[in-house]
C-alpha cells in the first residue's frame, strides 16, 4: 500500500482538513470536544459512543442533503433515505480512516453525503434512458 496518498503505516486513510469541502464548526454548531471525544470512544469500541455521534451528526448531515439535493432528484428521493444511506457509508468507511476531529468528520460526512446524490442521480438517469430506449 506504499505509494497512496494520505495512507497511514496502518492501512489508513488520513483525512485533509485543507479539502475544499471541509467546512466551518458554526455551519455544524458543535462542541469540538464533544466529537473528539465521541470518536476516541467509538475507536476504543464503545457503542454508545457511536450512537451518541451519530445523533450528534445526524441534522447537520440532513441539512447538508437538503442544500445539496437539486429539484429533479427531490421529487425523486426522500431526504431520510439519504440521510440514511450516508450514515451507513460512514459506518463502512470511517473504521478505516483516521478522523482527528470535528472539522475531518464534516469533510467525510460530506463527501460521502456527494456520493450518495450522485449515486442516486446516475441510477435515476439510467433508468430514463432505459424507458427511452424502449
Amino acid at each position: 500500500m506504499r505509494g497512496i496518498p494520505g495512507l497511514t503505516e496502518q492501512g489508513f486513510l488520513e483525512m485533509d482538513s485543507r479539502s475544499p469541502i471541509c467546512l466551518n464548526d458554526k455551519e455544524m454548531r458543535e462542541n469540538p470536544q464533544d466529537t473528539s471525544e465521541y470518536l476516541k470512544r467509538w475507536k476504543e469500541g464503545d457503542s454508545e459512543a457511536l450512537e451518541q455521534l451519530l445523533r450528534h451528526v445526524m441534522p447537520w448531515v440532513e441539512q447538508r442533503v437538503r442544500q445539496r439535493l437539486g429539484q429533479q432528484l427531490r421529487a425523486r428521493e426522500e431526504t431520510q433515505d439519504l440521510v440514511q444511506q450516508t450514515l451507513i457509508d460512514f459506518l463502512e468507511y470511517a473504521p478505516r480512516t483516521v478522523i482527528k476531529d470535528g472539522q475531518h468528520l464534516r469533510a467525510l460526512l460530506a463527501r460521502i453525503v456527494e456520493n450518495a446524490i450522485r449515486g442516486r442521480h446516475d441510477h435515476h438517469s439510467a433508468q430514463l434512458r432505459a424507458m427511452q430506449r424502449e
